[in-house]
């Protein structure tokens, strides 16, 4: 399960709807990608109002899920590119 962010107003329990940025420090990458990632489908958005636009924290960690690849599939990756 993912971490909320620190920047989480809640300190006991994770918030169910994330902001931009927070899914952008949980996914590791850039807000600009989380845009790109919601506008292409990848992950809903729950648009509140034409200026405010939420994730949900289960289809952030099910975004996660889907595309975690099994260590083996890894490894062969890895391995076709010369890595060791």
């Amino acid at each position: 399960m993912l971490k909320a962010p620190e920047s989480s107003r809640s300190r006991r329990m994770p918030p169910l709807l994330l902001r931009q940025d927070e899914v952008a420090e949980l996914l590791g990458v850039s807000t600009r990608t989380v845009r790109s990632m919601a506008a292409a489908g990848e992950i809903p958005r729950v648009v509140l109002s034409p200026r405010a636009t939420r994730y949900r924290l289960a289809d952030v960690e099910a975004l996660v899920e889907a595309r975690t690849a099994p260590v083996d599939d890894e490894r062969r990756l890895h391995h076709k590119a010369g890595v060791v």
